[in-house]
């Protein structure tokens, strides 16, 4: 017939990803086997125990209660300064917080020269929240950090 398939080349045949198999219990027995041992609990006993003692070291506590966010990305107006209206802040808020109960609290971003804006509103689910400068933010300040101060009652 004369027609012959090309050789064949290496790494270039793709298998389908295996399927993991339900880990029955094989012993009839009902015991889950992903339960700990008694040596095994005692050691997540002792780590559970010692983890509660230290105090938690977070940006909050550092920080005299001002929170601390990063700002991750410029949006918004430019401003005929060159400036963005508007930052992208992740850390301030976690994903439990109201971002809305926030709205309009201070806040400074460390980098120099220091700008001041108000929470604006969330961004997304994941705890980011706009920021709004009036005077616009500088494009080199993405990546620097922003505090809240906390709020005075």
């Amino acid at each position: 017939d004369g027609t012959a398939l090309p050789p064949a080349r290496t790494g270039s045949r793709v298998d389908p990803p295996a399927k993991k198999k339900k880990n029955k219990a094989k012993n009839g027995n009902g015991k889950n086997n992903n339960a700990p041992s008694s040596s095994q609990a005692s050691v997540v006993k002792n780590n559970n125990a010692s983890s509660k003692s230290a105090p938690i070291n977070n940006d909050r506590n550092i920080n005299n209660g001002a929170a601390v966010g990063e700002i991750i990305k410029l949006k918004g107006d430019t401003l005929p300064n060159g400036k963005q209206t508007v930052a992208i802040v992740s850390g301030l808020f976690s994903m439990e917080d109201d971002i809305r109960q926030h709205k309009g609290r201070k806040v400074i971003s460390v980098a120099k020269p220091e700008e001041e804006g108000v929470v604006d509103g969330s961004f997304g689910k994941m705890g980011k929240c706009k920021v709004l400068f009036e005077d616009g933010i500088s494009a080199e300040a993405v990546g620097s950090r922003v505090k809240m101060p906390e709020r005075e009652t």
